[in-house]
């Protein structure tokens, strides 16, 4: 009905209305673009967790990082929070020597901590390699198996025009 009225300055207010739908409408194709970015986004890390076993890892590591801190902290009887900031920055391998630890078994927690670091920095790097080689290996693999699909069906056409002149 409204397509029937002539717009004048009483109907202006409707051309506003459109522009606010356009922006929901807009606004909706935006989010769904992102929902769309989001599901790709999780698939690849997923992928890239399940590589190697790597989210045990980081279950094993981050366990191991609250045991030293619970550890540091008892033996050196510091806050917890400084223990943890104490543990990440030692297993990071950087070190910023503002707490450090006096007694064995704090010494011994950041041995564990320093070990963990370099391992943990070495599988992620080799989890990283592996991930990416596993995505060329499919990559080829899918070409592989395309190759093999045409010569089939090259074979199946030859069979066919064999079959056909022995008639």
């Amino acid at each position: 009905m409204l397509a029937i009225i002539p717009f004048d300055a009483i109907f202006s207010f409707f051309k506003i209305v459109r522009i606010f739908r356009i922006a929901r409408i807009s606004r909706f194709s935006r989010l769904s673009r992102l929902v769309g970015v989001t599901g790709k986004l999780t698939k690849k890390i997923s992928t890239f967790l399940n590589t190697r076993n790597f989210t045990k890892v980081l279950y094993a590591s981050a366990v191991l990082i609250t045991l030293s801190a619970a550890l540091y902290s008892y033996a050196e009887n510091a806050p917890f929070i400084d223990s943890f900031w104490w543990a990440l920055v030692t297993v990071t391998t950087v070190g910023y020597e503002d707490i450090s630890p006096h007694s064995p078994l704090g010494k011994f927690a950041a041995i564990l901590l320093m070990f963990l670091g370099i391992g943990f920095i070495g599988l992620l790097t080799s989890t990283i390699t592996d991930y990416f080689n596993k995505q060329d290996e499919e990559k080829e693999d899918d070409h592989v198996q395309e190759k093999l699909d045409e010569l089939l069906k090259q074979m199946e056409i030859l069979q066919k025009k064999i079959d056909d002149l022995e008639k």
